[in-house]
């Protein structure tokens, strides 16, 4: 009796450390390219909007310039595959995307990362990815944990260690991952920094949507204040290199048009905008 009763309570504690094998309803089949297409939570308890909840809509990537701290890089991870995503959020925190790169000199941007639990892998991954957690004081070797595992503990650690694993090995690691902020809920705690995740209601001309990731850039101005084009504008432009103005600066747009009054998300925020001139 005493040792039945104890085995059900080792069941039910190795039940709640540790989820089920795999989930997923649909058939194997051995001789396709994915024999099964996996889940990291069971399809009743998969992540899902409230039905309470207000109509929102994602900015997908914001990008705030003027603050205190540095450059902010907001992403919404839905929907979005583990790898390419850490791969662009591994850029940014090195300062890749900068011409003032140096790697020996921490030069990148802050990343704020919302929605990490609605991360994706391809396939049957949630089942076959397995994670090594070194034990050295252990003699049965290191830890081995599946990613469903760690998606059913903490949801943001899956999105952490793949960007963590893209960064150099080196002193500067730790500089840049301190930079990364990883949330597995629609909303970020960041104070004076704007939310990706906005209601319909609230959502302003300045606030861009994309869609693609990353493709939100900064409006450039020369010393004279003149707006630079990208190459492939108009071609009555003048150049340098690989920027372009008006050789007319009464035809520049005015400060406006880059930085639109309204203040719950455009507080800070810089946008490419295509120059409109008269007389065109």
């Amino acid at each position: 009796m005493f040792l039945s009763r104890l085995l059900r309570r080792m069941t039910r504690a190795w039940r709640e450390k540790y989820p089920p094998a795999s989930y997923h309803e649909e058939k194997i089949d051995p001789f396709a390219d994915v024999q099964w297409i996996s889940r990291p939570f069971q399809k009743k308890n998969m992540p899902t909007e409230h039905f309470r909840a207000k109509p929102h809509r994602s900015l997908n990537a914001i990008t705030v310039m003027d603050t205190p701290t540095g450059i902010w890089h907001i992403v919404d991870a839905k929907n979005r595959s583990v790898g390419g995503l850490a791969q662009r959020i591994a850029c940014l925190l090195m300062g890749k995307h900068k011409v003032t790169m140096q790697r020996s000199t921490p030069g990148g941007d802050n990343v704020i990362v919302v929605n990490a639990i609605h991360v994706k892998f391809k396939g049957h991954t949630w089942d076959t990815k397995v994670y090594k957690f070194p034990r050295p004081a252990v003699a049965s070797g290191p830890k081995i944990v599946t990613a469903k595992t760690i998606m059913f503990k903490k949801p943001s650690m899956i999105l952490n260690m793949a960007v963590k694993g893209m960064l150099p090995k080196n002193k500067m690691r730790q500089v840049m991952y301190r930079k990364l902020f990883v949330y597995p809920g629609a909303l970020h705690p960041h104070w004076g920094i704007p939310q990706v995740i906005v209601p319909k209601e609230k959502i302003q001309v300045s606030a861009t949507t994309m869609d693609s990731l990353f493709t939100v850039q900064p409006a450039l101005t020369d010393a004279d204040g003149r707006p630079y084009i990208r190459e492939g504008g108009d071609p009555s432009v003048r150049r340098r290199g690989f920027r372009q103005w008006r050789d007319d600066p009464a035809g520049a747009p005015s400060s406006s048009a880059f930085f639109p009054p309204e203040k719950e998300i455009s507080q800070g925020t810089r946008t490419s905008v295509k120059a409109k001139h008269s007389g065109e």
